[in-house]
């Protein structure tokens, strides 16, 4: 009985090893294989280096960061990529603070192996749309100056001392946290009228 047991064990062990050898379920090396084929080239050629990842640093001011994915290109430069799921193929204003942001931290905050690399001027978002193929958009980070001035602005207006902007467009109103006490919502006045 206990041979019996032993061979049954070792079976599965090579089952698995075999398995994990192979690259793990056929679905999943498809999946990666299509979607590296989506991506920029520097990507693609890449290696993933961050996933789903909490960070924070104090310069250039107290911020944090949750990274969807970070590459490590074949240069040796750390790009951050955000994904949103959405209809239209744009990066907007705050998709651009929003991985800045991440930039920075990885800039100043990152963990001893990653600091010998650089950190691109640059990131990437992956925009996953229904029923048609996920487009990777590369756009400019913002600099830790441009942060730091966006970072004082917000303190200031809860302060405050600053007084908001009216935005440039509904759409910038309607996720708003401030939106029911902000007497510029451009979306609620735009439906007034």
């Amino acid at each position: 009985m206990e041979g019996i047991l032993t061979l049954l064990v070792l079976t599965l062990i090579l089952v698995a090893g075999w398995w994990l050898f192979r690259g793990g379920d056929p679905s999943t090396r498809d999946y990666e294989n299509s979607e590296r084929a989506r991506m920029p080239d520097e990507l693609a050629r890449g290696r993933l280096v961050i996933s789903e990842t909490y960070w924070r640093t104090d310069v250039p001011r107290k911020l944090g960061a949750r990274f969807d994915q970070v590459f490590l290109t074949p240069d040796g430069r750390l790009v951050p990529v955000d994904t949103k799921r959405r209809r239209r193929t744009n990066v907007t204003y705050y998709d651009q603070i929003e991985v800045s942001v991440q930039g920075a931290v990885l800039r100043h905050g990152r963990p001893g192996p990653l600091r010998r690399y650089e950190v691109a001027h640059y990131g990437y978002l992956r925009v996953v749309r229904e029923d048609l193929p996920t487009v990777y958009l590369r756009f400019d980070l913002l600099t830790d100056g441009e942060l730091e001035s966006l970072v004082d602005r917000y303190h200031g207006i809860q302060s405050g001392e600053v007084e908001p902007r009216v935005a440039r467009s509904p759409a910038m109103c309607r996720k708003c946290a401030y939106r029911a006490d902000c007497p510029t919502d451009v979306a609620r006045i735009a439906h007034v009228r």
